[in-house]
């Protein structure tokens, strides 16, 4: 139980790592008119050197990977509902990602960052809202399975 926790959480961390710094290449390649910067100016400021900054970039996208991937555990704790699951396991993703992107300067201002949050609201809900169909089919499929099992014996 414990190491399948803890699977969880560095996979997480590391997926939220390699699709941090794969967002800030692209989007900064986008914002810039085609220069290519994996940190900040902010953040390389902050940090003393590029290299630095990279690393503390790639923490901090971590932890948001760790924090959306482990956080899933709590969608395995049936006592709960599931309102209170998906509120909890919300909270603790844009919690983590709004002080991670306001250390890291992902978040120019504070009127970017009500969109950010938003936008990762509206994200949040669809892809929810998907996968809640994709269960409830499967759910309805072991059913339907498990009724022609019963009446073959």
């Amino acid at each position: 139980m414990i190491m399948g926790v803890i699977k969880r959480i560095v996979a997480g961390f590391f997926a939220g790592a390699f699709v941090g710094n794969t967002i800030a290449v692209i989007s900064s390649g986008m914002l810039s008119g085609g220069e290519i910067r994996v940190v900040s100016e902010q953040l390389m400021e902050r940090c003393g050197s590029e290299m630095t900054a990279l690393f503390v970039q790639s923490f901090f996208s971590g932890l948001i990977g760790a924090a959306g991937i482990g956080g899933m555990l709590f969608f395995e704790i049936e006592s709960w509902s599931m309102l209170k699951t998906v509120l909890i396991h919300y909270s603790l993703i844009q919690i983590t990602f709004i002080l991670s992107a306001y250390f890291l300067y992902w978040i120019p201002s504070p009127s970017d960052g009500l969109i950010m949050v938003a936008l990762m609201t509206v994200a949040y809900f669809v892809i929810w809202i998907i996968m809640s169909a994709v269960y409830r089919a499967q759910v309805a499929e072991l059913n339907q399975k498990q009724q022609e099992l019963n009446q073959k014996q």
